[in-house]
């Protein structure tokens, strides 16, 4: 009986608290309805963002990989006319099919000859801001045999 009428007094308590729909009802549901919207427009844009800068990373690194190939496939003599403005025919078709059609990525190299007489050169694929891009050195050395034939 006593847990009967504490029953009884806990339904009427309950219901007479819970008669309608309050105003912190209502901001509490708007909170959680807004909070549901952000979070799911960036998930979804957050997403796709990231995986396009991954798809643009992607290719200026192939890119960067195409460019030390054609780095490496250049006669030693003839390393700098890769960053000279008007390369010869040759060297110039090279680095036309490594690039593609990737117009949107800016390549950049550089020739440095070392103090032993090797050159290195510097190669950034910048892709998207300018403070994005791929960076790589290629080394080259004078293959030429000597008097003495080492």
């Amino acid at each position: 009986m006593i847990a009967g009428q504490a029953t009884n007094r806990l339904r009427q308590n309950w219901s007479t608290r819970r008669q309608g729909f309050t105003s912190i009802d209502f901001v509490a549901a708007t909170v959680i309805f807004v909070g549901v919207i952000l979070l799911t427009t960036q998930l979804l844009f957050g997403v796709s963002a990231n995986s396009k800068l991954q798809r643009k990373r992607f290719r200026a690194t192939q890119t960067a990989a195409n460019l030390a190939e054609v780095v490496s496939a250049v006669p030693f003599s003839e390393l700098d006319q890769l960053q000279s403005p008007q390369p010869d025919e040759q060297i110039a078709a090279l680095l036309r099919s490594c690039s593609g059609d990737e117009l949107s990525l800016s390549q950049k190299l550089t020739v440095h000859s070392e103090s032993d007489g090797s050159k290195r050169v510097d190669i950034e694929v910048a892709y998207g801001k300018p403070d994005r891009s791929v960076k790589l050195s290629v080394w080259r050395f004078d293959r030429q045999e000597t008097s003495d034939g080492k």
